[in-house]
């Protein structure tokens, strides 16, 4: 019998463990490892790595065979046949591989920082949906609190109507308001059901296993925005990349430069004639001739890049200039709003308190009770949706400037 218990204790406790119970920063390194946009995105950015394998590797030899003079007449005669054997290789001239893989490189850093920046994105999305789930459960949670609080006072009023001192009309009507608070409950209960599907959905795990824990405000001092806009020029991955277009567009005018070089074809031949002994060996090249096309239309719309990519920079750094202010403004009226309700959600509740208690005691009526109860109902409702706004105010801020809630995946 002990061993049954024991078993059965240790399959509840498996179970238990089992379920997934996650935070912003533990939900976020899910997200990074599981989400399927975050894969796709990862592995764009791996393709960058053949552009680098195909920049580095020299040009392919090309092998050529031939024979002529065969005799149409007589398919046996051989004597006036001819076999060539050629072998072509080209050799770049003006360092045109080594600007190829140094354009290759730039490239592959350029495509890690866009992967960065589209995690930056995902993880702004993630983290509006992980708030916004955070945000239903608090109300489902307070929903069903002020319902089994309005349970009370109904107890109350019962036994005040049974024993007189309620009347009928008064009693129907807070049993009718009883309605609107279990509605409430069951909207919240929907809405945060369905949150837990999205949030599962993106980080891959099923809905069953997955609850969302309660998040504490942690007072911080706020920068200055100057600091702020400084920092995001430096941690942003979206301004780096437009940093390294640029270098991308110097390079890439070298390399329409280097084209004015020409390349050489050299081939070495190897010539068999039936009825001759010996083999003939022979040496050959080709170059093109640069008269009448020296590049100048590609030189010229590479320049033309480089200027194009000069004002991406421009307009990059004047976003994110934009951005952080904003974002940094919309934290100060979190932080103020929250703050606002927050000092007088205990007074708020022992109002409450004390109008219900009033009630019991007869000291004042049905409808200045009811509508006590719903004035704190939204009262609590909106501090309660200040307080995963600031949280996820804050969170959106890091995230403009470039700080991400995890590492993102490299290799």
């Amino acid at each position: 019998m002990n061993i049954i218990k024991f078993f059965i204790l240790s399959s509840l406790s498996i179970i238990q463990v089992s379920a997934l119970e996650l935070d912003y920063l533990s939900a976020s390194k899910m997200f990074a490892n599981n989400n399927a946009d975050a894969l796709v995105a990862f592995y764009e950015k791996q393709k960058a790595n053949g552009d680098l394998i195909t920049a580095k590797a020299l040009p392919n030899p090309q092998f050529t065979f031939g024979a002529t003079g065969l005799n149409t007449s007589n398919i046996y005669d051989h004597s006036t046949s001819q076999q060539s054997y050629r072998l072509d290789w080209l050799m770049e001239l003006g360092s045109k591989r080594a600007k190829r893989t140094e354009f290759a490189k730039i490239n592959l850093a350029s495509a890690n920082s866009n992967y960065i920046d589209t995690m930056r994105n995902l993880f702004m999305l993630f983290t509006q949906q992980y708030y916004q789930t955070l945000k239903d459960k608090n109300y489902l949670d307070a929903s069903q609190s002020t319902l089994v609080n309005y349970d009370k006072v109904l107890t109350v009023a019962k036994v005040k109507y049974e024993h007189g001192f309620l009347s009928e009309n008064d009693f129907k009507k807070m049993q009718l308001a009883r309605i609107s608070y279990q509605s409430d409950t069951m909207q919240s209960d929907l809405a945060y059901k369905n949150d837990i599907s999205n949030i599962a959905f993106l980080l891959g795990v099923s809905k069953d296993e997955l609850t969302i824990s309660e998040e504490k405000i942690e007072v911080t001092t706020p920068k200055p925005l100057k600091e702020l806009q400084t920092q995001a020029f430096e941690s942003r991955p979206d301004i780096d990349a437009a940093q390294k277009n640029k270098e991308q567009s110097k390079v890439g005018i070298e390399i329409e430069k280097a084209k004015t070089i020409p390349d050489v074809d050299i081939g070495v031949e190897a010539d068999t004639v039936n009825g001759t002994p010996g083999t003939f060996l022979g040496v050959g090249f080709s170059l093109p001739i640069l008269v009448f096309d020296r590049n100048e239309g590609e030189i010229e719309k590479a320049k033309l890049s480089l200027l194009q990519s000069d004002a991406l920079y421009m307009k990059e750094k004047a976003l994110i200039k934009s951005q952080v202010e904003q974002a940094n403004e919309d934290l100060k009226e979190k932080n103020h709003l929250y703050q606002a309700y927050a000092k007088q959600y205990e007074d708020a509740k022992k109002l409450l308190y004390d109008i219900q208690k009033s009630f019991a005691l007869k000291g004042i009526s049905v409808l200045e009770l009811l509508d006590a109860q719903n004035e704190f109902k939204e009262y609590e409702k909106n501090m309660l949706s200040s307080e995963t706004d600031l949280l996820a105010s804050e969170a959106l801020l890091n995230l403009t400037i470039g700080s991400l809630p995890c590492e993102v995946k490299q290799h």
